[in-house]
């Protein structure tokens, strides 16, 4: 009985981070200042890891997501390595750090990635 408890258990906490995973995850449109609207795909690699494509933009890379807020670990553009971005849990992603403007050249605050 104690057995199979702990096997429910287990497995109820696999479904609940699975589905996290499965929300965070998807397509969205970024929103940000003298930045053209586009499509930006988001994927699960595993539980806490994502990797976040944006054709043309500098915050593509993997994420690693600490409780709601997603940190760049390994970005495609090796210098920028300070992209984080908050997740209200939903459908939003809002962009909370940057690095320093001489280095990105671009400037993405304040933006939005919004699941249609």
């Amino acid at each position: 009985m104690k057995i199979n408890l702990v096997n429910n258990a287990f497995i109820l906490l696999t479904i609940v981070l699975l589905s996290s995973c499965a929300k965070l995850a998807g397509n969205y449109q970024l929103s940000a200042p003298d930045v053209k609207a586009h499509s930006v795909k988001v994927v699960s690699l595993d539980k806490d890891r994502y990797y976040m494509q944006a054709d043309g933009e500098k915050f593509s890379g993997t994420y690693r997501l600490e409780k709601e807020i997603l940190i760049l670990e390994k970005p495609d553009l090796p210098r920028l390595t300070e992209y984080k971005w908050l997740w209200d849990g939903k459908k939003i992603l809002t962009l909370i750090a940057e690095p320093a403007f001489p280095t990105a050249g671009q400037r993405y605050l304040p933006a939005t990635l919004t699941k249609p």
